[in-house]
């Protein structure tokens, strides 16, 4: 079994205690002359006075407010630039190292007892097509009471309590870092709970110190049940095909070639042939032009060009129909990378 690593834990408490808060940043917000409301008191038992504070780390966030204190990290990317974290007792591992960093910068707090408000759970693999058209496959599923957003090289899923995204980490990972890895096509899956009570529901724990005695197993088992109840439970809208952009971008690449205009004249191919057939065929027309004023030897002459462009075309779109992939092909291919 592939495991589904852990890419992100959001945790919160009203129990911790502050001797510092040195190098924090202030929420501002205050008019002039106001004076800052005092929330909590530093371990001598003065006022800090401020309507919050909040420290940013290389590897984690914490926001300090009247509400608690709220800490958010990877424990992933914390061990390494892309790989996932699958064992929990590492995860743990991590949350000790935020709770001594804490300690470090005046505040102290037991992140073991802290209740967990958010996890982000994740697969990536190495997948057979571009990522795009992965992408374009799950715009045709409806997520269970759920809304879909589309982007170049991914899809999500989402409400206010649950989010599915599917995207192309090798990409992100290029133009976020400029690292370049193996994997051309590695798609990344991640499914995130945000808020506490249905992840408390689904995980059956409710602390940072149970999700450290988590079973990788359990952990993986509600990944995937999540991926079964909200995205993959209905079948495709309708059977379509997607085209390849790998051979898009060798047709283009032979437009290119044969001068300029390129783009303009694969656009034009693209949608002359279908476009001429909407209108009832070469026949129609070509009445059709002759209607709008242009004479007889230009029709014949703008036909005979455009006759060209269709037969043109019609050798490309072979090149497409035999490189084309069905939908349902893409979408088992998710299920089975993902969700089995």
């Amino acid at each position: 079994m592939v495991y589904a690593g852990i890419d992100k834990v959001g945790l919160h408490t009203q129990a911790y205690t502050v001797k510092s808060l040195d190098g924090w940043g202030e929420k501002g917000g205050r008019t002039v002359g106001e004076h800052p409301p005092v929330f909590l008191r530093n371990g001598t038992g003065d006022d800090i006075p401020g309507a919050g504070f909040f420290l940013n780390t290389p590897t984690f966030n914490v926001d300090l407010s009247p509400k608690g204190l709220l800490v958010s990290f990877n424990p992933s990317k914390i061990r390494h630039p892309y790989a996932l974290l699958t064992d929990p007792r590492e995860v743990g591992r991590t949350g000790d190292d935020v709770q001594r960093t804490l300690k470090t910068h005046g505040l102290l707090v037991n992140v073991d007892a802290m209740q967990t408000i958010r996890v982000d759970l994740a697969k990536q693999r190495q997948l057979t097509h571009p990522l795009n058209a992965y992408g374009e496959a799950l715009s045709n599923l409806k997520g269970k009471r759920m809304t879909g957003h589309q982007y170049p090289d991914g899809y999500s899923f989402r409400n206010t309590q649950r989010e599915h995204t599917f995207y192309n980490k090798t990409r992100e990972l290029h133009e976020k870092s400029g690292m370049a890895i193996a994997e051309s096509r590695l798609g990344r899956m991640e499914a995130k709970w945000k808020k506490g009570r249905p992840l408390a529901k689904d995980f059956q724990l409710s602390s940072f110190g149970d999700l450290r005695k988590a079973d990788p197993e359990h952990l993986t088992t509600v990944y995937r049940d999540a991926l079964h109840r909200d995205v993959f439970q209905t079948h495709p809208r309708a059977v379509q095909t997607i085209l390849s952009f790998d051979t898009e971008v060798s047709i283009l690449r032979s437009y290119l070639s044969n001068g300029r205009g390129g783009a303009y004249r694969y656009l034009l191919d693209l949608h002359t042939g279908p476009h001429v057939a909407a209108l009832g065929g070469w026949d129609a027309f070509g009445q059709l032009l002759r209607d709008a004023g242009m004479k007889d030897r230009t029709v014949r002459h703008t036909l005979q060009q455009l006759r060209f462009q269709a037969q043109r075309a019609a050798m490309v779109n072979a090149r497409r129909d035999a490189k084309a992939v069905n939908v349902h092909t893409l979408i088992e291919e998710l299920k089975q990378a993902y969700a089995a």
